[in-house]
Order: structure tokens, then sequence, then C-alpha cells
């Protein structure tokens, strides 16, 4: 399974960012201030099991009752998959795939 693309709302600098897509060997680009460091610490975010949230992490213009969000896309998933000892199944016959045929994975904090 790998990371196909992220996206995020009111994290840090960004209000919403919109879907970046990530190659196999991603380079993130830009000139200072832009965000760069904010994708790569959205992703950290994501796959912490220890999340410490800070008030600077919250975008400025987000209301004191929003959540900030991440969501990842998976692709190249396994073929089969157990959600039970002994059964398998896939992700599409679990209705758990995107039309593109992505696994989406959004958490809130």
């Amino acid at each position: 399974m790998k990371i196909w693309s992220v996206s995020a709302r009111n994290y840090r600098s960004f209000a919403r960012l919109e879907e970046v897509r990530l190659g196999p060997f991603a380079t993130i680009v830009g000139q200072n201030d832009v965000g760069k460091s904010n994708i790569l610490r959205a992703l950290a975010l994501f796959f912490s099991d220890k999340v410490d949230l800070v008030l600077d992490d919250f975008h400025d213009g987000a209301k004191p009752d929003d959540d900030i969000v991440v969501e990842i896309a998976f692709h190249e998933l396994p073929s089969t998959i157990q959600l039970e000892e002994g059964i398998d199944t896939t992700f599409k016959d679990e209705n758990l795939l995107d039309q593109a045929g992505q696994l989406r994975i959004r958490k809130t904090f």
C-alpha cells in the first residue's frame, strides 16, 4: 500500500490544502513560507500514535469549534485483506474504495 495523495483542512498554514499528489519519489518544492514543511507535518500527524496539538497547529482563520482534518489516499492496495480471522475479502468487496479505486482515510483532530 502506497500513499497516493494528502489533503488537509484548518492545519497550520492551510485553511484548505487541496489534494497534493505524491509519487513514489516525491519532491516538495516552493518558495519559503508556502507550507512545504506543513505538508510533511500533516503526514506525521496522520501517522502519529501520540497527538499533541497546540494552538499554532490550527489555521489562523479557523473558528474555535473547527477541527483539523487530514486525509490520505492510498493505492497499490493488497489484493486481499482479513477483517475476520480466516475470512478473506477485498477493499472493493467491502465498499471501501473511492471512484478512482483508492482507499481514503480521513482523520479528524
